[in-house]
């Protein structure tokens, strides 16, 4: 009688120290492999393959051009004309003239397509009279001035709040009045909209945030007023001629870069000379030049006086004043070249005493 059938019993042995020390090799060798082509994209396959496809995709069409001379940098271009843009030739930049026709009315031509240019009032937010538009600056002009002459960097945190907010009413007026055409939108609408540029600007450099940047805000705000009053101070600006125009704003760019800069300069943010003023005033024997020179409180002096006098002469002269030697300095839209430089700007003896105070007490 044959024995009962039995299953096969499977006995699993410890490895011994030889496969363990296999084992180990094998797997830090993998993991080596694999750190390896994480650090290393060259070692994706799948990249290979893209670039071979691409180079592939482009053999068609290299080896059809004709061959140019060794080492030609125009064989690329060539290849491939739309990596190449289209040349335009480069001419000096053209204003708009005024023809004067036989019924004695003016009119604006574009000097390069000989069209005509349509025009409107150069008004740039500043009103009519004693309208709204013009009350709101006023008023503006005096609730920002006067804390700003007297109080100037004792207002902490809003005299840094009005730096970087009058940077960006500038150059959000400069913007809108250089870009409108000749139906515009409503001084009121665009007045606020250009205040609301400045409350939103005034926020951020109140909080601690924008502490540093409404600094020196401040020096770049006062530096470019004191540079606009100097050159709006004599009729038709402080430089006349061809190129009269473009050395006003190369000034009033110094003016504005050396207020910023000093005062980013000056650790301290007391000023920006104060540190050379004080060892001259050392090799001179002098008393220290720190209670003389501080380019912050000149910044807060130069920006309240500014807006302080033009608020008096908005009140004397309307838009006949300083407002239209802003306008002829900043506005150049071809829309407003018939009111602008046709116009001129010629400011009254009263108006030139104002600017020149205002110089003076900063």
């Amino acid at each position: 009688m044959l024995p009962p059938c039995r299953r096969p019993t499977l006995i699993l042995e410890p490895p011994t120290p030889a496969l363990k020390t296999l084992s180990l090799q094998q797997s830090t060798s993998h993991t080596h492999l694999f750190r390896r082509c994480r650090r290393n994209s060259s070692f994706t396959p799948s990249l290979w393959i893209i670039f071979l496809v691409i180079f592939l995709s482009f053999v068609p069409t290299l080896h059809a051009f004709p061959v140019q001379p060794p080492l030609s940098p125009s064989l690329l271009l060539d290849a491939f004309p739309s990596l190449l843009p289209e040349l335009h030739t480069l001419h000096r930049r053209r204003g708009p003239l005024i023809i004067v026709n036989t019924t004695g009315q003016a009119t604006v031509i574009n000097s390069d397509t000989r069209t005509s240019v349509p025009q409107g009032a150069a008004t740039d937010a500043g009103g009519v009279g004693l309208d709204a538009p013009a009350l709101i600056w006023i008023s503006f002009c005096f609730v920002v001035g006067l804390p700003m002459a007297f109080a100037g960097i004792r207002g902490w945190r809003l005299t840094t709040g009005v730096g970087v907010g009058l940077a960006g009413t500038v150059a959000s007026w400069a913007a809108f009045i250089n870009s409108i055409s000749a139906a515009p939108l409503s001084d009121l609408i665009l007045t606020l909209i250009i205040l609301g540029f400045f409350a939103l600007l005034f926020a951020f450099g109140a909080i601690p945030y924008g502490r540093v940047t409404g600094i020196a805000c401040i020096g770049l705000v006062g530096g470019t007023a004191f540079g606009v009053r100097v050159v709006i101070l004599k009729a038709g600006l402080l430089i006349s001629g061809s190129q009269g125009y473009t050395l006003d704003w190369v000034l009033v760019g110094f003016f504005g870069v050396a207020g910023g800069v000093s005062i980013i300069w000056e650790r301290s943010q007391r000023g920006g000379l104060v540190r050379t003023a004080n060892i001259l005033f050392k090799l001179l024997s002098l008393k220290s030049a720190s209670s003389i020179f501080s380019f912050q409180v000149f910044g807060c002096a130069s920006i309240g006086t500014f807006l302080s006098f033009l608020g008096v002469d908005l009140l004397i002269h309307q838009q006949a004043g300083m407002s239209r030697g802003l306008r002829f300095l900043f506005d150049r839209n071809s829309s407003h070249f018939l009111d602008i430089v046709g116009g001129g700007y010629t400011p009254a003896t009263l108006t030139q005493v104002l600017i020149g105070v205002s110089l003076f007490l900063t």
